[in-house]
């Protein structure tokens, strides 16, 4: 009687409400092993397997996407430190940015043909052209006015390298 009794309170152990229900798998499949602490777990070499497959995949995956993050943040960091530099050699010179980039967008001189379209000057740039903002789309015949939205425009104030000049359309 007394040794049945202790194999009734051994099995109760190993079956106790506090091992996880869920760890085991359905009723005959793996093999039963048991660790340090007494509790009985399935161990089903076939669904380990596949577990630690796709552990492994997901750790590639994300170190795939961080290895991309890394890379796009540090191609930021380069185009920022280039524009910051360009910058601060206009800021050398006294020179507005804007005025720059117009000038170099300028074309060669405007023959006499150009020189009648030009006729208010306020209106329309040197040579005659109107400047459209590549961020929101809006044309702008007064250079200004262009100054002006740059002041407000939020993709300028991050990229005032992109600022094009482009003919008038006729």
């Amino acid at each position: 009687d007394q040794a049945a009794i202790e194999q009734i309170h051994s099995v109760k152990r190993h079956t106790a409400p506090h091992s996880a229900p869920h760890s085991a798998p359905p009723r005959g499949e793996g093999i039963p092993t048991t660790d340090f602490g007494g509790e009985i777990h399935h161990a089903n070499p076939v669904r380990e397997a596949e577990r630690a497959h796709a552990e492994h995949l997901q750790t590639e995956e994300l170190l795939k996407r961080k290895a991309e993050r890394v890379a796009i943040s540090a191609a930021r960091a380069k185009a920022a430190r280039a524009e910051k530099d360009a910058c601060m050699e206009l800021a050398a010179q006294n020179v507005s940015p804007v005025a720059v980039l117009l000038k170099i967008a300028s074309p060669p001189p405007a023959t006499s043909q150009e020189r009648e379209l030009d006729v208010i000057p306020q209106i329309m740039d040197d040579a005659g052209r109107t400047i459209p903002c590549e961020n929101c789309g809006r044309v702008f015949v007064h250079v200004g006015a262009m100054k002006a939205h740059l002041r407000t425009c939020a993709y300028h104030l991050l990229h005032p390298a992109r600022i094009s000049i482009k003919p008038p359309r006729m």
